[in-house]
């Protein structure tokens, strides 16, 4: 798979006013889309390139990895990164969601989606 399909769909569902853990949205198609292009690439790109996504700041692409890595991966990942030693690849997708949660750029409703989404893990 062409990486840049991940990217891509993170943009077009971006300027559809579509992002992670809006829940109303969950069955919307596009939703859905960018959610399976992620598990693909995640499948074929493997934990370490994939998680190189939680570098991305535009269109919320580190959201959309941290989110579908949490939710599609079993929690054994509890290796560590390879430029990370002392950090699980689950601790990298939590921080990249919780620093998004406490931005005080984003809406109240975006904000407590994230802190439910989280709160599901432990």
């Amino acid at each position: 798979m062409d990486t840049a399909n991940f990217l891509w769909a993170c943009k077009q569902i971006y300027f559809l006013n579509i992002h992670p853990f809006d829940t109303d949205k969950v069955e919307d198609e596009n939703y859905e889309k960018v959610v399976q292009i992620g598990q693909i690439a995640l499948n074929e790109l493997g934990t370490q390139n994939f998680l190189g996504y939680l570098l991305e700041g535009q269109y919320r692409v580190e959201l959309w990895a941290a989110m579908i890595f949490l939710e599609t991966k079993n929690i054994e990942e509890k290796k560590a990164l390879i430029n990370s030693p002392n950090q699980t690849a689950k601790y990298h997708c939590i921080q990249s969601i919780e620093k998004y949660i406490t931005s005080p750029h984003i809406s109240e409703r975006r904000k407590q989606s994230g802190s439910k989404f989280l709160a599901k893990l432990v």
